[in-house]
C-alpha cells in the first residue's frame, strides 16, 4: 500500500546491491480484507488507530484485485498479497506478524503461491505510487540532446 521507496530507495539498493526487507506487508492486517467491512466491529483498531495509513479507496481496489486472484488460485488474500512482494526482484523477504500459529502457518504458505505476470502487473497498475516532481514535469518533455 506504500510503494514511496520505489522513488529512490529501491532503486539505490537495488544498486548497491542491498537487501529489501519489507516490513508490514499486509498494512497492518488491511490487506487480509480484516477491516474492508466485512467482519470487524467494535474492536477495529484502525477505526481509532489507523497506523500505518491506508489510502482505503485505492486499497479497496486493491483488495478487489487480491480477491480475483486469490480465487483463481484458492489462496487466501494475505497469501496474494505477501506472493505479490515476494515476486519483486528487490524484496529479499517480509516481516510477518501473527496472533495466532494458525495466521503464521497461512502466511508461510504464501512462499507457495506464484502468481502470473497478469496478476503482478495489475495489482502494480492499481498500487503506482504517484511519481514525484521533478520527475512528473520532464515525463512532459522530450530531452533534444537524447538520442
Amino acid at each position: 500500500m506504500w510503494r514511496d521507496i520505489e522513488h529512490e530507495l529501491v532503486p539505490l539498493a537495488r544498486h548497491a546491491g542491498l537487501a529489501i526487507l519489507v516490513w508490514s506487508p499486509l498494512a497492518a492486517g488491511f490487506l487480509t480484507g480484516k477491516y474492508s467491512g466485512i467482519g470487524g466491529g467494535d474492536d477495529d483498531r484502525r477505526r481509532s488507530f489507523a497506523f500505518p495509513p491506508v489510502d482505503v479507496d485505492l486499497g479497496h481496489q486493491v483488495l478487489a484485485e487480491l480477491r480475483a486472484s486469490a480465487v483463481r488460485r484458492g489462496a487466501t488474500l494475505a497469501q496474494v498479497a505477501l506472493a505479490w512482494l515476494l515476486a519483486k526482484p528487490h524484496v529479499t523477504s517480509v516481516i510477518v506478524g501473527a496472533s495466532a500459529r494458525a495466521q503464521l502457518v497461512e502466511n508461510l504458505a504464501a512462499a507457495e503461491v506464484a502468481l502470473a505476470d497478469d496478476d503482478i502487473a495489475t495489482l502494480d497498475q492499481l498500487s503506482a505510487p504517484a511519481p514525484l516532481y521533478p520527475g512528473w514535469w520532464a515525463a512532459h518533455f522530450t530531452d533534444p540532446f537524447d538520442p
